[in-house]
């Protein structure tokens, strides 16, 4: 499993977004997550649109939380930009010459048990955790 670019940066946008009590706009969080504004934009876009934060329009306007960085997990957030885990897609599609699953079963039964334990950890790692365990 190979995460992309715009999963890595909507958890830094979130992981702004924790630290900070008040509404943010996008220069703001462009300048302080090093991502440019556009590529903020976009991404912002899709978290609105999830529900993770919201936004307000006019001159005070800027983004700020729609659920509480308790409530958002880093599964929540490559499920949103990733789609589900795809660890065993090969052990999935693969046959022998015969069209024969059964020799790969185990391997299948191993790479299922390792994409369970992959999305436990993801869903155990909420934001707030990260924000605590990074000021330790």
């Amino acid at each position: 499993m190979k995460l992309n670019m715009t999963t890595d940066y909507a958890t830094r946008i979130l992981l702004y977004l924790a630290n900070k009590s008040d509404i943010a706009n996008s220069e703001e969080i462009s300048f302080n997550s090093g991502i440019s504004k556009q590529y903020v934009l976009k991404i912002m876009n899709t978290l609105v649109d999830s529900g993770m934060i919201d936004k307000r329009r006019g001159r005070k306007g800027g983004y700020f939380w729609g659920k509480h960085p308790e409530d958002i997990s880093l599964y929540d957030i490559v499920l949103l930009l990733e789609g589900p885990c795809g660890i065993d897609e090969i052990a999935e599609n693969a046959k022998d010459a015969r069209g024969d699953t059964r020799p790969i079963s185990y391997v299948h039964d191993f790479y299922n048990s390792l994409k369970q334990q992959i999305i436990c950890e993801l869903k155990s790692q909420t934001l707030d955790k990260i924000i605590l365990n990074s000021k330790l």
